[in-house]
């Protein structure tokens, strides 16, 4: 069984943060998604992995999206719609490199 976590903080009046774990490629362990900003056009994901050295950051899923996980287990998909259009990406991990 998949174990899926989140929380969501209030920071202050402007800024909020969330953060998840998920394990994107299916390598047995979490990354951790932190979701941050202050608005819809500031929103941005950071996601990281924990490797032997440490916490390693990956890159940024950019935008205000909602997060779900790849039927093929094989990345994430970032879904966004607004003013009548929608856009869904599959990423998967190792592409999430550079996307900064």
């Amino acid at each position: 069984m998949s174990r899926k976590r989140h929380q969501s903080l209030i920071l202050s009046d402007y800024y909020s943060a969330s953060y998840g774990l998920y394990d994107i490629d299916h390598n047995g362990t979490y990354e951790l998604i932190i979701s941050y900003g202050t608005n819809e056009a500031d929103r941005s994901n950071a996601v990281y992995e924990y490797t032997d050295s440490g916490v390693k950051y990956i890159g940024e899923i950019t935008g205000s999206v909602g997060l779900y996980g790849a039927e093929n287990r094989n990345g994430i998909y970032a879904v966004r719609g607004k003013m009548g259009s929608e856009t869904i990406r599959r990423i998967p991990l190792k592409m999430m490199i550079g996307l900064n």
